[in-house]
């Protein structure tokens, strides 16, 4: 159900943390009912072996690699160019770019996910986590010379 709660680029986890943050019983109810439909989206990085996971058998993490080392990473491999995995995906074919990407790739995006590891017993290190993927949206998301007319 994990998966499914994270499928749709992630639209059952907002909508329930919406609905849970403003207290909009609707809004959870839409949440669920989307992950009770939705397909399991990234099966391949949201391993099996999560649902086993406690805070006695989780992995020692070793190393702090910083969330824009792996894009860097990832940024540098070919095998995840746009032409080696064949985005946009041909006319006609019945998958997203991101099921294209998570069926070609999966694996390989599956460790790199594994190297930027997450201790969640320890507040600290998950604040310094949701910092990186801050300043990582940030930079996804910046262009240069864009106005600001709904600023003004």
């Amino acid at each position: 159900m994990l998966n499914r709660f994270l499928a749709g680029i992630l639209h059952p986890l907002i909508h329930t943390g919406y609905g849970c943050e403003f207290g909009l019983l609707g809004m959870i109810a839409e949440g669920l009912a989307q992950t009770a439909v939705h397909g399991p989206t990234a099966p391949v990085v949201i391993h099996p072996s999560l649902r086993n996971l406690t805070t006695s058998n989780a992995p020692n993490i070793h190393g702090d690699v910083h969330a824009l080392s792996i894009v860097a990473r990832i940024l540098a491999d070919p095998s995840f160019s746009h032409t080696s995995i064949g985005l946009p995906p041909p006319e006609g074919e019945d998958s997203s770019a991101l099921q294209r990407v998570l069926r070609m790739r999966g694996d390989a995006l599956l460790a790199h996910v594994q190297a930027w590891p997450v201790d969640g017993a320890d507040a600290g290190d998950v604040e310094r986590k949701i910092e990186e993927l801050f300043w990582m949206n940030a930079l996804f998301l910046w262009r240069r010379r864009v106005g600001r007319a709904a600023h003004r």
